[in-house]
């Protein structure tokens, strides 16, 4: 075996174990999840195949499409957040300058933080009871308290509120890697021309961000889209199912009602939801580098 050929397995040899994860995890999953939507399958009896059958039930199905309008609505909220706040607080990192390992980690750590964790602690701030954070605070002022949990707003505003919180500090290093390979040279070249700040943000910076955009952008909405345990840590779905999304909408019928052929079918569509999102994303990157070359 020559020189290049021993090289050749040796990097097989390093995938594979990557490979082998993807293989076990996700294409497998992915294969047995659209078999078993063929089938009528409540788990505790035969499988019956019924081929398309599970996806025709989807088009009258009102609790599917509410749930996926709510995913929607989740992501169309969420991500244009965290997508601006991430990126401005990018800037200020790479402005502060001296101070900025300190600012990261500051912004990264409640990225550290599990779920469940993080779901508790806005429990205890948006608690109903008198002891909570929130009602503390307006009581202090001399007002009633709110059921905030108990409320459809109330609820929302903590569900954006803890996605925000755990996702901005990753998405913010995420931009601040792109602002850091900008060049110097461009600015400097730019404020001999004559250009102020405002015009080499629009002209330079956003145009050499493009990269770090997509990605933040496209990745923001698969994750918006996949999010269940906050939601059923938070709300399991309430209050009456106002806030339940695609993801929990699955759950409750695979593993509450046991529909687990309709509750595969529904995954498998968000699947190939989340595969066509990928693709797109593959795709402005394509597009986003060969403008930049």
């Amino acid at each position: 075996m020559n020189k290049l050929g021993r090289e050749q397995w040796v990097a097989y040899l390093f995938i594979s174990p990557a490979v082998l994860l993807l293989l076990a995890f996700v294409f497998f999953p992915s294969i047995y999840a659209f078999f078993v939507s063929l089938h009528d399958w409540n788990l505790l009896g035969g499988r019956k195949f019924i081929g398309f059958g599970n996806y025709t039930k989807l088009i009258n199905d009102t609790y599917f499409w509410r749930s996926l309008g709510r995913s929607v609505l989740y992501a169309s909220i969420v991500v244009p957040l965290v997508f601006i706040f991430s990126f401005g607080l990018a800037l200020l990192v790479r402005h502060i300058g001296k101070s900025s390992n300190f600012f990261r980690t500051v912004f990264f750590f409640p990225n550290l933080v599990s779920t469940v964790i993080s779901v508790l602690i806005f429990r205890f701030i948006l608690d109903s009871a008198p002891s909570g954070l929130m009602n503390y605070l307006i009581g202090f002022f001399g007002f009633d308290p709110v059921s905030w949990l108990g409320t459809t707003g109330g609820s929302w505003f903590g569900l954006i509120n803890v996605f925000f919180w755990t996702s901005i500090g990753f998405y913010m290093l995420i931009m601040l890697s792109g602002l850091l390979d900008i060049p110097v040279d461009f600015y400097e070249a730019a404020h001999i021309d004559g250009a102020n700040r405002w015009h080499s943000f629009w002209h330079i910076t956003v145009p050499q961000m493009k990269n770090s955009m997509t990605f933040v952008f496209i990745v923001n909405i698969i994750n918006a889209f996949q999010y269940f345990d906050l939601f059923l840590i938070m709300t399991k779905g309430g209050p009456a199912r106002s806030t339940e999304i695609t993801v929990l909408y699955i759950y409750n019928l695979g593993f509450g009602e046991l529909r687990l052929g309709y509750a595969s079918a529904i995954s498998f569509l968000l699947f190939l939801l989340v595969f066509v999102l990928t693709l797109i994303q593959v795709k402005l990157f394509r597009v986003n580098k060969s403008v930049n070359q």
